[in-house]
């Protein structure tokens, strides 16, 4: 089971070297009847900018 807490945008407290960001989470199932699922992962920042976190087929 994968399990992902969100950060957050609005709190000023931070861990470690990481600034305030928020998690995007895609999941995409190229067709209908797919039992495999594409999940992608960004941490978002404040700025804008995105970083992958997870790239994976489930």
């Amino acid at each position: 089971m994968l399990v992902i807490s969100a950060g957050t945008v609005c709190s000023s407290k931070v861990r470690g070297k990481i600034s305030q960001c928020y998690n995007l989470i895609e999941v995409d199932a190229p067709e209908s009847d797919c039992k495999r699922w594409h999940l992608k992962v960004y941490r978002v920042f404040s700025k804008g900018e995105k970083e992958k976190v997870v790239d994976s087929i489930i």
